[in-house]
This record gives structure tokens, C-alpha cells and sequence, in this order.
């Protein structure tokens, strides 16, 4: 666990910025450009990840296999593929859904922050508009501010739809996502299940 408490203590946002933009030039024969970046940025969250995970899991296991049903299963005579199989991981899997239902709603939201801020993500020149929530954002700012630096002394349309609607679009998929998970997990747990 010594190699996760080194993960865990990089910033995971200055992490991702590094390594896309270290790795930016990056060809992989076979992949677009844009494909190659979107797999690089797939795997900057993954590596940024990762450790969450392994000591969710860590803990779970470490929980439930003293609990007293695998002290059981183990004295009638189970074996250790039988115990983890049927036992320990499906009653450890739970605080990794909710977990991955948190993650899930958070990568396009910061996706999303990062887009609006400037940082050049997915590699298209700004002089072009990519279809994601947090660049559109951020291109409607720029039409916004120059609208407003353009008016005239009296009525100016704003179009605050431009900003309102990818904003509420990145709320309503965090939110949306986060209600999936909780009625997967309802699901799944077998203590709700009886």
C-alpha cells in the first residue's frame, strides 16, 4: 500500500495537465491525433485513479472477511477461490460503485473546468469550437464579453442561453449519473435485496 500513498499524494489535477501536455506530440500509428489524446487523457485518470480503488477494496476485504458468514463458509470447509468468489468480492463491491458513480459524474466536470480555463485538451487549434461542454462555455464567455464591450448606451441582447445551457447539461449528467449509480447499487446490495 506504500505505492498508493505515493499516488495519492500527487495532485491529480497537476498530473493530468503534465502528462497531456508532456505527452501532447505523441503519435500512436494507427490513431488520429485526437484519438491518441483522448487515450492519453483516459490513461492520466486512470494512473490518478487507480489508488482510490485498490484501498476501497483493500478495506472492504479486510472487513469482510471477518465478518461471521466467511467464518462459517471457511469452517464447513470452503475453499479460498470459493470464499473470495462467493463471499468476500461480492460483499466488497459496493463502496467501489458508489465510487465510481462519484468518478463518473466528476472526469466531465473536470474535463469540463479545464476546457474552460484554456487548457488545449483534446489538441484543436481555439480558433475552432469542439463540441464539449466546458469549451463551449468557454467560446460563449468570449462572444459574451465582446457583445458586452460592443454595446451601445441603451438595450444590448445578451445571449445568456450560451452559457446557461452547457453548465446545466454538465449539472444535470453529474447528477443523472450519481442517481444511476445509487439505484445500481440498490440493486446489487443483497442486504436490500430481502
Amino acid at each position: 500500500m506504500r505505492i498508493t500513498d505515493i499516488f495519492l499524494s500527487i495532485p491529480y489535477l497537476l498530473f493530468i495537465i503534465v502528462v497531456l501536455t508532456v505527452f501532447s506530440q505523441l503519435t500512436i500509428p494507427g490513431l488520429a491525433a485526437l484519438n491518441a489524446r483522448i487515450l492519453l487523457m483516459i490513461l492520466a485518470f486512470i494512473i490518478v485513479w487507480w489508488p482510490t480503488y485498490a484501498r476501497i477494496v483493500r478495506g472492504q476485504v479486510l472487513v469482510v472477511r471477518e465478518q461471521k458468514y466467511v467464518e462459517a463458509a471457511r469452517a464447513s470447509g470452503a475453499g479460498r477461490g470459493r470464499l473470495l468468489l462467493r463471499h468476500i468480492l461480492p460483499n466488497s463491491m459496493y463502496p467501489v460503485f458508489i465510487q465510481m458513480s462519484l468518478d463518473v459524474g466528476t472526469v466531465p466536470i473536470l474535463i469540463g473546468s479545464l476546457s474552460f480555463l484554456g487548457f488545449n485538451l483534446f489538441g484543436i487549434p481555439f480558433t475552432q469550437v469542439f463540441p464539449e461542454w466546458g469549451s463551449l462555455a468557454a467560446y460563449s464567455i468570449q462572444n459574451f464579453t465582446g457583445i458586452l464591450g460592443s454595446c451601445a448606451v441603451g438595450t444590448c441582447i445578451v445571449p445568456w442561453w450560451q452559457i446557461f445551457f452547457p453548465g446545466i447539461m454538465l449539472f444535470l449528467f453529474a447528477i443523472s449519473v450519481n442517481f444511476f449509480a445509487d439505484g445500481l447499487r440498490d440493486a446489487l446490495d443483497p442486504r436490500l435485496r430481502r
